[in-house]
């Protein structure tokens, strides 16, 4: 019984491995033509993070932003089509496209020492500094 069940699992295992990445290796819609529906910038640029398909054919395409070279936390959509690939729509977070500078206001040693001496009581060791765009605010 334990040998029957154990190979139903590798097989149901395998099986949901085999379509996931088969959904994931179809063309997932391009971001173009949607750019005023996701809020897109001149300096954005997206990613494909993931793509989920439901029973009935819909799928359901999930991107990273990134803003002149730099990660946008807060800026994914998610690109929905039918069955049959048509756009039906998206999710996006932000209110309008992002408009900022991505020139560091602090420099990098600034900010290192700055984010150790708030956060003391856990010990944190920063090994390194980057510069991101924070797409939480909604708005660009």
């Amino acid at each position: 019984m334990r040998k029957t069940l154990a190979a139903a699992s590798v097989a149901l295992i395998a099986g949901a491995f085999v379509a996931v990445s088969a959904s994931s290796s179809a063309a997932a819609p391009p971001v173009t033509p949607f750019a005023s529906d996701v809020r897109a910038a001149d300096g954005d640029a997206f990613a494909i993070y993931s793509t989920k398909t439901d029973a009935n054919g819909a799928s359901h395409t999930r991107y990273t932003r990134s803003y002149k070279g730099l990660r946008v936390y807060g800026g994914d959509i998610v690109v929905h089509t039918n069955a049959s690939g048509r756009y039906v729509g998206s999710s996006v977070g932000l209110i309008s496209p992002l408009n900022l500078s991505t020139n560091a206001r602090i420099p990098a040693a600034t900010a290192a020492k700055t984010a150790s001496a708030r956060n003391a009581s856990s010990r944190p060791r920063v090994r390194q500094t980057k510069i991101a765009a924070d797409g939480t605010s909604t708005s660009g």
